[in-house]
């Protein structure tokens, strides 16, 4: 740094709040505007490069159209460059790409940029839109690593193979009528060095099609390196990019969504946290450490890995990123068809191949048996015959069950010891092709079960339904079905976690009490449960709104602390990524590989996580290794707020629930209103009663982790020794759950 401008940095400040034009080179239009936040600039001010878009050759689209949005990076606490750069044709490539690579070396040099002379050689971020995402892309990429904090394309044109094809005058202007250039687009620039990236682009782009950032972002993840990626539909359609926000005369903006998905993005790649669902300001000590499946020893906490038997999903670069973050068991589904392509000859290779990878990884399997042959059956739908059941064809296909699951136990003993017999047998999409039958359904289970332990006897076999069946459940055990079963498993996807849920679960308890095998207990499991982030118009789930991966994220953490508070041994989610890759089949019926349910934690098509794979990590991290519900703890929360502030709009109250990991306690409160309206008091303030027991005491430097986020931050305890209870004041209060317990029972990371 110029030690000269560092003196002058301050009085510089006062003089220089915003600078138009300000050069990076000698041609007119190498020059940008210059955005400085309020107060003093420090080394630890932000710094942003803003490339505008207009297919690199439109006058139309210069730097004025980011302003509004420059703004508001300022507001933010951004120092903001927003620049203009010589147009194609006359400035081909590749120098319309060197322009951008002038400013952004500027930016972190602060060369000629006086009143950033205190954030000289810090690095910066980069975003641009459209054309300038591109131009975004190949700045950050070949500007040392050290110099970028992170790339956002905003419906950037990140893969030329489609575009031009749609657009080949952009093509032409750029290379001056010349060949495509693979070296001018970002895929060439990968290293394993890259810095981390946001793809922001709406399914429904007019003018980039969504394949061109699909492609770069999946070459990321099988790279390994850092993509993110915010795709959206919100009905935007017949809107070009569908990216700017200029309805009610407001300013020419990024929606709201997309520049608050930006922001997040940049607090996490500069290490900070985002922020509380109100004002408190506690201090932040770091994130939660993920801790991978390998050194978890315990943990009811599963994933879907389900319809890999119609490979709707590419198992490849989900099996590290689910170990990563300490999932400890996944539910995959065994495929007889796939398995038995000619009568009495099993290839297990693709099955092997999943759960050898799980396996080795840490993460343990539970397979699901199930679904037809058209080996042994007619008139089934589809190669996997899904929901077709063996024992409506007739004897010699009821044998050739009976033959498979024996191999099946057989093969994998020593190595898969849970079982569970069928899927959702009280839908008619999974019972075909009669009518559900409770009474059939025991007759199922019953030879299922003898097969699978006549090769290995002490295996754990489990029945499974959709929702909450009462008389379905009544008459399958009148029929003996639950004689023979370890594990019950349901599948409540139910729009709100609570709704119902614990009083089911209460009727159960006494329904399985020494009903199971060897006259014990029949373990409630919670086999298979979700929440989409998108979903088709006509949805089977209730849904208020369709689009939303904050709620799906919430919905998963409430899936969870609720399933375990009330002692269920065994939650799984489904499930791991969006079934995209092909059309979904079920029953008698297909949908479009676009228009399935969007349930995983990561983006079917490019692998990239979802918020709710961050707050599953969050799960992971915390409900392991001998964590229980504590029920011996008296616990209880009290809104405190602006007066003028709304009611909840469901009545719903503050949930509280205690677990203990051995002494150390963990209570998790959050308002349970329904996740899709996001509910969030910005005012509200949560008051903490625990009733002092002699687990309290194991609380001595207390920390609130914001699940959702896996932020981590210092608390005080306030006592009362009159009341036998210690008080936790002043905590922010929202629909997504809030951990409060001592340093010691978390882990940070590095």
């Amino acid at each position: 740094m110029n030690n000269k401008l560092a003196n002058f940095a301050p009085l510089l400040f006062l003089a220089f709040a915003s600078r138009a034009a300000v050069p990076y080179g000698a041609a007119p239009q190498q020059t940008g505007d210059l955005l400085l936040p309020s107060g003093e600039i420090t080394a630890a001010t932000p710094k942003i490069l803003l490339i505008h878009g207009g297919g690199w050759t439109s006058e139309k689209y210069l730097r004025g159209t980011l302003s509004d949005e420059a703004a508001l990076f300022r507001d933010a606490g951004f120092a903001v460059y927003n620049i203009d750069y010589r147009l194609a044709p006359a400035a081909a490539w590749p120098m319309i790409g060197d322009d951008c690579l002038a400013a952004a070396r500027k930016l972190v040099s602060c060369e000629g940029m006086p009143e950033l002379a205190a954030a000289a050689e810090k690095p910066i971020a980069v975003l641009g839109v459209s054309a300038g995402g591109h131009l975004a892309l190949m700045t950050g990429l070949r500007l040392p690593r050290k110099d970028v904090l992170g790339v956002i394309s905003v419906s950037g044109i990140a893969d030329p193979e489609q575009d031009s094809k749609d657009h080949p005058a952009r093509y032409e202007a750029l290379f001056a009528g010349g060949p495509i250039d693979p070296k001018a687009f970002p895929e060439a620039h990968l290293s394993p060095n890259a810095p981390p990236i946001l793809f922001t682009h709406c399914w429904n782009d007019t003018v980039v099609p969504i394949v061109s950032p699909i492609k770069l972002a999946r070459a990321m993840t099988d790279r390994k390196l850092h993509a993110e990626t915010y795709f959206y539909d919100f009905e935007r359609t017949n809107q070009g990019h569908a990216i700017w926000d200029v309805s009610n005369n407001k300013r020419h903006v990024l929606y709201p969504d997309i520049h608050e998905r930006c922001l997040k993005f940049l607090r996490d790649v500069r290490g900070l946290p985002q922020p509380l669902p109100s004002s408190a300001n506690p201090k932040f000590l770091g994130k939660l450490r993920d801790i991978s499946a390998a050194e978890v020893k315990d943990s009811g906490v599963s994933i879907g890995f389900e319809c890999l038997d119609r490979d709707l999903f590419d198992p490849e670069p989900c099996y590290d990123r689910i170990a990563s973050i300490g999932v400890k068991n996944a539910r995959v589904q065994t495929g007889w068809w796939k398995c038995e392509k000619e009568k009495g000859v099993y290839d297990w290779t693709w099955l092997d191949g999943i759960v050898g990878n799980l396996e080795k990884r840490g993460i343990k399997v539970w397979l699901n048996v199930g679904f037809g042959n058209k080996l042994y059956m007619t008139n089934t739908f589809g190669e996997a015959s899904v929901g077709f059941v063996p024992i409506h064809y007739g004897p010699e296909c009821e044998q050739a069950w009976k033959n498979y699951c024996r191999a099946l136990a057989e093969h994998y003993k020593g190595r898969v010891d849970r079982f569970e017999i069928w899927n959702e047998v009280n839908g008619k999409s999974f019972w075909r092709p009669k009518e559900p039958n409770a009474t059939e359904y025991a007759r199922l289970v019953a030879i299922t079960a003898k097969a699978i332990r006549e090769a290995q006897p002490d295996a754990k076999c489990g029945g499974c339904v959709m929702s909450f069946p009462t008389p379905f459940l009544d008459e399958f055990k009148r029929a003996g079905g639950l004689a023979h079963l370890d594990f019950f498993s349901f599948h409540p996807y139910d729009p709100r976690p609570e709704s119902g849920w614990p009083d089911r679960v209460k009727w159960l308890r006494p329904f399985f009490h020494g009903a199971g095998r060897g006259g014990k207990d029949v373990e409630i499991w919670q086999g298979e449960s979700g929440f989409a982030s998108w979903a088709p118009k006509k949805y089977w789930q209730p849904r208020i709104i369709r689009e939303s991966e904050r709620a799906q994220a919430v919905w998963l953490l409430r899936r969870y602390v609720l399933d375990f508070s009330l002692g269920i041994p065994f939650s799984s989610y489904f499930q791991t990524a969006d079934m995209m890759k092909k059309g979904y089949q079920m029953g008698n019926s297909e949908q479009s590989a676009f228009k399935v349910a969007r349930q995983g934690v990561l983006n079917g098509l490019t692998y990239t996580p979802k918020p709710a794979y961050r707050a599953l990590a969050s799960i992971a991290a915390v409900f392991r290794d001998g964590v229980r519900p504590d029920a011996r703890a008296v616990f209880s929360a009290t809104r405190e707020t602006d007066p003028s502030d709304k009611t909840p709009p469901d009545g719903a109250t503050i949930r509280c629930l205690a677990f203990t990991r051995g002494p150390a306690p963990l209570y998790v409160y959050y308002m349970s209103t329904d996740p899709q309206r996001a509910w969030s008091d910005k005012t509200a303030r949560t008051t903490l009663r625990i009733e002092a027991n002699d687990n309290t005491s194991a609380i001595r430097s207390p920390v609130l982790v914001n699940l959702l986020t896996g932020d981590v931050f210092e608390i005080s305890l306030r006592t009362d020794p009159a009341k036998s209870a210690i008080f936790v004041d002043n905590l922010p209060l929202s629909d997504a759950p809030m951990l409060v317990c001592d340093r010691s029972a978390i882990e940070l990371g590095r």
